[in-house]
């Protein structure tokens, strides 16, 4: 909380400080634009909560190309060859270029 107030009073003083502003290339915020901004910034709030209160089990999953985890009946042999180190995969590191 400390952070975030630490974080508004900043922002606040690049846009309406005029030192800061012209360093920044911002104009000063009219008070309705700062009641809209501020607004617009707490609405993440309840959004959040609203979300977190939806149970996983409801969420759909949208990962492309992936298939459901396998049940306990079907791990075996095909756990085994999943799990065990495979020649087929290389990896290719990129030099580090040094430092100048």
């Amino acid at each position: 909380l400390c952070i975030s107030g630490v974080e508004l009073l900043l922002q606040a003083m690049m846009v309406q400080l005029p030192r800061f502003n012209s360093a920044m290339g911002c104009t000063p915020l009219s008070k309705p634009q700062w009641a809209a901004c501020l607004l617009l910034g707490a609405t993440e709030l309840p959004v959040h909560l609203l979300l977190s209160c939806i149970p996983l089990s409801l969420v759909p999953s949208f990962s492309l190309g992936s298939r459901p985890p396998p049940s306990d009946d079907e791990l075996g042999d095909e756990e085994e060859r999943l799990l065990a180190p495979s020649a087929e995969i290389e990896l290719e590191l990129a030099p580090i270029p040094p430092k100048p």
